[in-house]
């Protein structure tokens, strides 16, 4: 398992964007190559099996994570001790507000929340998908 251990962990972050989770989630693959290898009919490669169990693994968890809720109270304070939530200043002009937005980050992360469903594989060479 050595030697798939890496491209499993590269493709459970490119899919997650989430590093706390690359070893829990590669556990679980791992658990579960362990628990089907007596299935395994080598219709096709074990690498390509592999693949495909880390990315049924990584699209179940990320559909998991769009159903759940994370509230944040408006009281609360950061770390810097500034409120975490900043209202708008109603004084802001809207233009200048329009550059401070960045509009490449902010599509990315609407992609990013897609369902796996919406989403190709990643294919193994070239990242997640991302926009130019």
């Amino acid at each position: 398992m050595d030697r798939y251990k890496v491209t499993v962990f590269n493709l459970v972050d490119r899919m997650t964007h989430d590093r706390s989770q690359v070893e829990d989630l590669s556990q679980e693959v791992f658990l579960r190559v362990y628990n089907g290898l007596p299935g395994f009919r080598g219709a096709s490669q074990l690498s390509t099996w592999i693949y495909r169990i880390t990315y049924n693994v990584c699209a179940a968890e990320l559909e998991r994570a769009r159903h759940r809720v994370t509230f944040l109270s408006i009281d609360e304070e950061g770390e810097d001790g500034a409120p975490r939530l900043q209202l708008a200043d109603p004084g802001q002009d809207p233009e200048a507000l329009l550059d401070t937005i960045d509009f490449k980050w902010t599509l990315q992360s609407l992609v990013d929340r897609l369902p796996p469903r919406n989403l190709p594989p990643p294919l193994p060479r070239q990242g997640h998908f991302r926009i130019s």
